[in-house]
């Protein structure tokens, strides 16, 4: 008898949806997401500063190599020697 019932009311709401010719969703489950936004800004700030010194390290490797490629070694060490400590 349950049965019966249940099977006459899902016609029902089938019949009901194409009726109008507008598909509609019954919501069977609702949940709430909480979202900590002071977290999600941490993230994306922490995210954002990483890439950048990452960017910084990168650059930072290329301009040593090409350093290296246009004087040498001693240059670099002597010229590096030179702006830190002066004459």
């Amino acid at each position: 008898m349950q049965i019966k019932r249940e099977r006459e009311r899902e016609k029902d709401l089938t019949a009901h949806k194409h009726k109008g010719k507008t598909m509609t969703t019954q919501i069977l489950k609702k949940h709430e997401a909480k979202v900590n936004v002071t977290q999600e800004t941490s993230k994306f700030s922490l995210i954002a500063v990483m890439t950048m010194a990452s960017l910084v390290g990168i650059w930072a490797l290329a301009c040593l190599i090409g350093g290296l490629a246009s004087s040498g070694t001693g240059n670099l060490v002597m010229g590096y020697i030179t702006a830190v400590f002066g004459n």
